[in-house]
């Protein structure tokens, strides 16, 4: 009898939702809430990018089983100030 083939997954999520999601550090072109699906057993790398947000923790290890559904959560904080003008335009003193 021929092994099948029984992949497994994992549910990526983050605070806020809308982040890239990498996995082996290459962007997978899905944003948060989504599912890896149809992966072979095996260790992966899960992270998420937001521009301007710093993401805990930088990185989740995840040991994927056939037919299991693994999830992967990330909180995101900003890392600065953004206050919206013109190109060019500075804040302080004139």
């Amino acid at each position: 009898e021929a092994p099948t083939y029984a992949p497994g997954s994992i549910a990526v999520t983050s605070t806020p939702a809308g982040a890239a999601i990498l996995l082996d550090g290459r962007d997978t072109g899905l944003v948060t809430p989504a599912t890896l699906a149809d992966l072979e057993a095996g260790l992966y790398l899960v992270s998420v990018h937001l521009p301007d947000w710093e993401t805990d923790p930088a990185f989740r290890s995840l040991e994927v089983a056939p037919l299991v559904v693994l999830e992967a959560a990330f909180t995101l904080s900003q890392t600065g100030i953004r206050v919206p003008g013109p190109a060019g335009a500075r804040l302080g003193p004139a």
